[in-house]
């Protein structure tokens, strides 16, 4: 992640923006068949690699991406929710 140098949006924004991207990543990776995994590495060696992959004050190591392909086909998912028609009342309707 790499904050603003003029702080205009907090932090917890930027992080939220950072995840944000992570879940289209992971909507894209499904839509094309490949397999993925968001991990911090529990940040053990935060400080460490930060400072092997040259970040500056403004970045910070906010985890990592695992890419890979899938040997087999994912079952088949049960649906848990109702559809949205069924639960919500839209005023202009």
């Amino acid at each position: 992640m790499e904050r603003d140098e003029l702080e205009r949006l907090p932090e917890w924004e930027e992080v939220a923006s950072l995840a944000m991207a992570s879940q289209n990543i992971y909507l894209g990776m499904n839509a094309l068949g490949v397999a993925g995994y968001w991990s911090t590495g529990n940040g053990t060696k935060k400080a460490e690699m930060e400072e092997y992959l040259g970040l500056s004050a403004q970045q910070s190591l906010m985890g990592w991406f695992y890419l890979g392909v899938r040997d087999a086909s994912l079952p088949k998912g049960r649906r848990l929710r109702k559809p949205l028609s069924e639960v919500a009342n839209f005023a202009n309707e």
